[in-house]
């Protein structure tokens, strides 16, 4: 009796680990470093999950930072946000990272470019390109 009693206890115990295990992997944030990355890579999503895409920048060079996507994409990105590097002291002109959330909003495939252009230049001089996926 005490065998099955001590069973029981174990399979509730791991059964109940499992299924937290599983919720968490759910909620944590996925991010993609786009000066880690390889062009052309394909990143799966789920339908409504917001993933980050970061990429250092500094504004005060001139350079410009945007995406380009076709206009029946399966992602929603927001403009981005740039934050400067913590430094003891702050300083203007000094480097950051901008983020791009990248929200998964109907199933399908999409190729978004990240773009990196200089000043007076209409041609970017770093192109990243993300092939997102939506399940």
């Amino acid at each position: 009796m005490k065998k099955y009693v001590l069973l029981s206890f174990a399979f509730l115990t791991l059964s109940s680990c499992q299924t937290s295990v599983k919720s968490d992997a759910n909620e944590l944030p996925i991010e993609v470093n786009l000066d880690q990355y390889s062009d052309l890579q394909k990143i799966q999503i789920q339908l409504g999950q917001t993933i980050l895409v970061r990429m250092q920048e500094n504004p005060s060079t001139g350079y410009r930072l945007d995406t380009k996507s076709p206009q029946d994409c399966v992602v929603e990105i927001n403009e981005g946000i740039f934050e400067q590097k913590n430094t003891d002291i702050p300083m203007m002109g000094a480097p950051g990272v901008r983020t791009y959330e990248v929200k998964g909003v109907k199933a399908g495939t999409c190729l978004v470019e990240f773009n990196q252009t200089p000043p007076g230049e209409s041609q970017p001089s770093d192109k990243k390109s993300i092939h997102f996926v939506v399940k």
